[in-house]
């Protein structure tokens, strides 16, 4: 049966000097106990996590079935006044007060002040004989200001940073960067990099983990090197400074050049092999690998070779790309991005443009059906006045140029001329039209134009006339 609270904290057996009245609550017994473990945010509490949190003491409340109330709350559940414990402990015993039975249990974390920092549900528990444990995690909020700082010292190679080591390295900052464990967004701080030292101050929490990392930094804030290495520093915050010391590497700087040497289809590149190509520069495209930001360095195609100054690190990776452009800086060739692993000192590359050929083709226009001669666009008895034409490669049917006689005719021609052709056999077909009357017609289908070299490239096409005024 349900027992009167007495002594103020929950039923528990009182005996009476003079009447001896004894008070039994539903739950005592002498064959069960409850062994009680708590964490506060996942970790073992102690005198200054508990203050952290303003939590002083965990109580344990028991009832026949849920009461609906929170615990903590005047007359929610039964206790006895020993079912109190300092929240440091991180464990209780009641002893054998229990017997086996049914009942709901819940506790509470409470504050110096009485009030209840946090409080768990109710739970139904079965008791068996002998020992019943029981942990939980208890969450609250924070009852004062953050308690933690990450203090930070550096060294540059095993040296101690000060104005001379930072100057050689090239460096000027220390940047940290922190996040929550597992979060994606990131805060950062920057120090001198000669103060050799830096705090956050107080701004963390204790026990929480973090995620740490250091870079250092030049002027222009370019990464020099990086602690860890890579990825992170997990971290669990202790109440006051939590100190690290980092070691930089000292950083190599720009050790690495390239010489380069290029041709034309295999050709030595000068002023005749560039000017057959109508090439003019040749540009290095380079970066470092995972798309950094990109440079360029130009030569002059006739010159046939250029070098750079020492720009690369050779501990870093790239990627470069070439062009060879044409006077008007268009590309007439594009070798895309490649890696390249620099060694220190020079690297010596050689390139060679696949640039196209200079394709000329004569067209002979027909001066009637049958029996025709051949001659330019205004050969009797009817001119030929405006053309289109389209040159393709029938193995890929890939179109090289075209031009619409229906939508965007260009005038007659005895000459077509193209630069940068790739090297194929091309077809060609032309067709012509005159001004007046509407009924005259040309028409030719040329194959075997054959581009294999940068020049020389030469063909007749004749037009044949197809109808007749």
């Amino acid at each position: 049966m349900t027992s009167k609270r007495v002594l103020g904290i929950g039923g528990v057996v009182v005996a009476a000097a003079a009447a001896c009245t004894v008070t039994v609550s539903f739950w005592s017994g002498s064959e069960s106990s409850v062994s009680l473990d708590w964490t506060i945010h996942r970790v073992a509490p102690s005198s200054a996590l508990c203050a952290a949190v303003g939590g002083d003491h965990v109580i344990l409340r028991v009832a026949e079935s849920d009461p609906g109330c929170a615990v903590g709350e005047a007359g929610c559940g039964e206790g006895r006044a020993d079912w109190v414990w300092p929240c440091a402990d991180g464990t209780a015993d009641t002893g054998l007060v229990f017997q086996p039975a049914t009942l709901y249990m819940a506790w509470a974390l409470i504050g110096g002040d009485g009030s209840v920092r946090e409080a768990t549900a109710w739970q139904s528990v079965t008791l068996r004989a002998g020992t019943n444990r029981y942990s939980f995690d208890f969450t609250p909020g924070w009852a004062g200001p953050p308690d933690a700082a990450v203090v930070s010292g550096w060294t540059i190679g095993g040296a101690a940073a000060d104005a001379a080591t930072c100057g050689a390295a090239g460096a000027e900052t220390v940047r940290l960067t922190y996040r929550i464990a597992g979060a994606a967004a990131e805060t950062s701080e920057d120090y001198a990099c000669a103060a050799g030292r830096g705090t956050t101050g107080n701004i963390f929490r204790m026990t929480q983990r973090y995620e740490l990392r250091w870079a250092l930094l030049d002027a222009a804030g370019a990464v020099l090197a990086a602690a860890p290495a890579t990825g992170w520093q997990a971290h669990t915050m202790a109440a006051g400074d939590n100190p690290f010391t980092v070691d930089f590497p000292v950083p190599s700087g720009p050790d690495a050049s390239i010489a380069a040497r290029w041709t034309i289809r295999g050709a030595a590149a000068d002023a005749a092999s560039c000017g057959d190509a109508l090439a003019a520069t040749v540009r290095l495209h380079w970066r470092e690998a995972g798309a950094g930001a990109e440079s360029t360095v130009d030569w002059a195609c006739a010159e046939g070779s250029g070098a750079t100054a020492e720009l690369l690190d050779s501990t870093s990776d790239y990627e470069l790309a070439w062009e060879l452009l044409d006077g008007d800086g268009e590309p007439l060739v594009r070798i895309d991005w490649a890696a390249f692993d620099p060694a220190a000192g020079e690297n010596a590359l050689e390139i060679d443009f696949l640039v196209g050929g200079r394709l000329t083709v004569t067209l002979e226009w027909a001066d009637k059906v049958t029996d025709p001669a051949w001659g330019d666009c205004g050969s009797p008895p009817v001119d030929v006045a405006e053309i289109g034409y389209e040159l393709f490669d029938p193995a890929t049917s890939v179109v090289f140029d075209a031009v619409d006689l229906a939508t965007a005719p260009m005038a007659c021609t005895t000459t077509l001329e193209w630069t940068n052709v790739p090297f194929a056999s091309w077809t060609l077909t032309v067709d012509g039209r005159a001004a007046a009357p509407a009924t005259a017609a040309w028409h030719a289908e040329c194959a075997g134009l054959v581009v294999d070299a940068v020049t020389g490239n030469a063909a007749t096409c004749q037009v044949s006339m197809m109808a007749v005024p």
